[in-house]
């Protein structure tokens, strides 16, 4: 992994996962996705396979700038990280871009062309290491992804794609043109859906870690100053802030936000009309919008420096470099077992799964708090009061229910399963009013009978006082008579009790 700071004109990327295109439609019996086992002699090097990582990796449609943007983030890393003492004595803020006459070569292979530069999952061979504030080192690995909407493979196929980068990295750069549109956002939401069926996350658990918002030639820039302040005032309006969209795209936002840990956003301004049209353009810095240079030469900076950089986790655990490898495998050969229904299909089975589990944890509410009531109080309660504490732990669990991240939230299923939890919940309430209801009958049992019996008990008396014999007998059948009422009232009673309970 030697080499100088200039290495990235030096080096090729390589194949961390291939996508099979014949396997896509059935046509073949090769796996979908091959795994470069070769690779494992990079993630186990001595000096870095017990180190954790940061995967930084960048993802959208095909023909958007993600290799050129790659470019950018190798050439920062490979300046700052690899060898430094070999770079110039001079800020790196200052000297990472080089000059105007600096050609951005080398790096992730981006060209203007009709057909895709990327096939699969590339990433970078050298994986660069740093220290972090506290003094840990700590490697960082670049990934670059197949586009989608390429023509040439099934939607299945982009999303399982863009679900194992997803998978595999700690920050994923979502790359889409102009806007953050309703069409972008509802593929985010569908391709998110495959990596959940392949992945082990508890519930109420993001799948994900961070996601970032890139906006290329971004159309509203007179609005959002370009860069990442005025990225995180555009995702605040256009994702987060629920209030003006229709409940479908809330349910779109809802399930995007809740399957990331953390959203953000970066606005960028076009590169200029030499990047976009010529053909010959070979990456040289001066032909490069300046708008673009100076924004791009602030953001990168505050993905990739220590004190940025996000670590890879998995179910919560940070785990080291030699342990993703072997996450990494296993995540592609769940892909290949996979039945590979549709979109449609897959999402509905996804969005299933997610109303079941949310409806089930607002049942665990409901259930707990009336239980929490029932079991401390062993007496009769006044049926209005009882009501108040239904419907109070009614409203908690359909809160609960609403606010669980979800896939499909806002539509049919969801109203399917909203019913659902509250026809379970109104018929455990009718189990409590049963339990109630004993609880007075056994009461009044309790009160009528023995007050009965004494009254029969001093009747006796009076008619013993009165010279009857017999009475004094009659009144021992009496009290032994009350002694075994109390005893199979008592038993009957708990009996009782157990089986409404």
């Amino acid at each position: 992994m030697g080499g100088s700071w200039d290495a990235i004109d030096q080096e090729l990327p390589v194949t961390l996962i291939q996508v099979n295109k014949a396997a896509s439609d059935g046509s073949s019996t090769k796996k979908r996705f091959e795994f470069n086992e070769k690779v494992e002699k990079l993630f186990s090097a001595s000096d870095v396979s017990d180190l954790k990582i940061a995967v930084i990796s960048v993802a959208g449609i095909m023909r958007a700038g993600k290799s050129f943007l790659m470019s950018f983030l190798l050439r920062y890393a490979t300046y700052m990280y690899y060898k430094p003492e070999a770079r110039p004595e001079k800020p790196v803020e200052e000297m990472w871009m080089g000059d105007d006459d600096t050609e951005l070569c080398g790096g992730f292979k981006w060209r203007h062309a009709v057909k895709r530069q990327t096939n699969g999952i590339l990433m970078w061979p050298n994986l660069f290491k740093c220290t972090l504030q506290n003094g840990e080192t700590v490697c960082i690995m670049i990934l670059d992804t197949q586009g989608t909407h390429d023509g040439e493979t099934t939607s299945s196929l982009w999303s399982s794609v863009f679900a194992l980068s997803t998978l595999i990295s700690s920050l994923q750069m979502y790359n889409v043109m102009r806007v953050i549109g309703e069409e972008q956002l509802q593929n985010l939401e569908l391709h998110c859906g495959y990596g959940k069926l392949i992945s082990e996350f508890s519930a109420g658990e993001s799948s994900y870690q961070n996601l970032m918002f890139v906006v290329r030639d971004f159309k509203y820039g007179m609005e959002y100053p370009f860069g990442i302040g005025g990225g995180e005032s555009y995702l605040q309006d256009q994702v987060v802030d629920l209030s003006s969209y229709t409940k479908q795209s809330q349910a779109v936002r809802h399930n995007i936000m809740g399957s990331f840990e953390q959203l953000s956003c970066c606005v960028l301004p076009d590169p200029g009309i030499r990047v976009m049209e010529q053909r010959d353009f070979n990456g040289k810095m001066r032909e490069i919008d300046k708008r673009f240079r100076d924004v791009v030469k602030t953001f990168v900076p505050m993905v990739l420096t220590p004190e940025n950089l996000v670590l890879k986790k998995v179910q919560g655990q940070l785990v080291t470099t030699r342990q993703l490898f072997d996450y990494i495998r296993v995540w592609v050969d769940r892909m290949n077992e996979a039945n590979f229904p549709k979109p449609n299909s897959l999402l509905k089975s996804s969005v299933i799964n997610d109303h079941i589990r949310s409806m089930e944890g607002a049942f665990e509410i409901y259930h707990t708090k009336m239980e929490a009531i029932m079991c401390t109080n062993g007496c009769y309660m006044d049926s209005a009061k009882l009501e108040t504490i239904h419907l109070s732990a009614f409203d908690s669990a359909m809160m609960q229910f609403f606010t669980t991240p979800m896939l499909g939230r806002g539509g049919e299923m969801t109203e399917v399963y909203q019913k659902k939890l509250e026809g379970y919940m109104n018929e455990k309430y009718q189990e409590y009013c049963d339990l109630n209801t004993a609880r007075v009958e056994i009461l009044e049992n309790a009160i009528r009978t023995p007050i009965t019996v004494f009254i029969c008990i001093a009747f006796c008396t009076v008619f013993e006082w009165l010279g009857f014999t017999n009475a004094h007998w009659i009144k021992l059948v009496f009290y032994a008579a009350l002694l075994q009422w109390l005893k199979d009232v008592f038993i009957g009673g708990i009996k009782r009790l157990r089986e409404i309970y």
